[in-house]
């Protein structure tokens, strides 16, 4: 039986991301820094990778990270992963950006304790504000990172007294992970507001952990229409009208 191959993308930040797997790990992945040249960066090393396979009968599905982030970056990602599924005829999975980058901290298994501990992940969008939700993480039958979104995505401004009563009341006494090229600016804030907080450095979203999301979303279907799939840039006007509604949507469940 011939092995099937699934490419990975993630151009959402100022990292460019290309991951080539089977459906039960990754056999390639390359990374490179400078989001003015994603878009010769993505290219060339996709190419590559598909080089080395029988790219137009292995290939089963190409997953692409959807957003928030760098507008440029997600446009960047998305034209070249329809165009790609559109000349081969495979599947597209969409895989949102602040959950593919709560999903990169199960490579530091050993470091953290993520079971007993929320995550937030924080994609930077201006001044003080950052995109981004609260997640539980977890392993699935085949022991694939998987998260569980405990609030919608939002755009959230860190010195807002409202959006800070709210986060509290979310996280309470519970450990907290927070992570992604926003986080850093949240650090002094967090240190007095969630004392349990602890700030992880240096992560970034990898298109190599979409990889159980996306063969799970194919093998049941749940792909994007590559003729009208855009990703989502969670403009201004559709994050401030419901900043607060969304985070307290967890208020519920703890």
């Amino acid at each position: 039986m011939k092995e099937e191959y699934y490419l990975l993308l993630d151009t959402s930040t100022e990292v460019c991301s290309v991951a080539l797997g089977t459906r039960d790990e990754i056999v390639d992945y390359e990374e490179t820094r400078g989001s003015n040249k994603h878009a010769e960066q993505l290219a060339d090393i996709a190419a590559g990778m598909l080089s080395k396979i029988d790219y137009k009968h292995d290939l089963k599905g190409v997953g692409v990270s959807n957003g928030p982030g760098s507008y440029t970056g997600l446009r960047i990602g998305a034209s070249y992963a329809k165009g790609l599924c559109w000349s081969l005829g495979v599947p597209l999975v969409s895989v949102m950006t602040t959950e593919l980058l709560a999903m990169t901290i199960f490579d530091m298994e050993d470091e953290l304790d993520y079971p007993n501990a929320l995550l937030m992940p924080m994609i930077d969008a201006r001044r003080m504000e950052v995109y981004t939700a609260i997640y539980r993480g977890s392993y699935d039958d085949h022991y694939f990172g998987v998260v569980e979104p405990l609030t919608d995505i939002a755009a959230v401004v860190l010195t807002d007294e409202q959006s800070q009563a709210r986060l509290q009341e979310i996280v309470g006494d519970k450990l907290l992970y927070y992570f992604g090229n926003g986080a850093e600016k949240a650090k002094e804030i967090f240190d007095t507001l969630l004392p349990g907080s602890q700030l992880i450095y240096d992560l970034h979203p990898r298109a190599d952990a979409m990889l159980g999301s996306v063969v799970k979303s194919i093998s049941l279907g749940q792909t994007e229409d590559v003729a009208y799939w855009e990703p989502y840039y969670l403009k201004e006007y559709e994050a401030k009208k419901s900043v607060n509604k969304v985070l307290s949507r967890t208020l519920g469940k703890h």
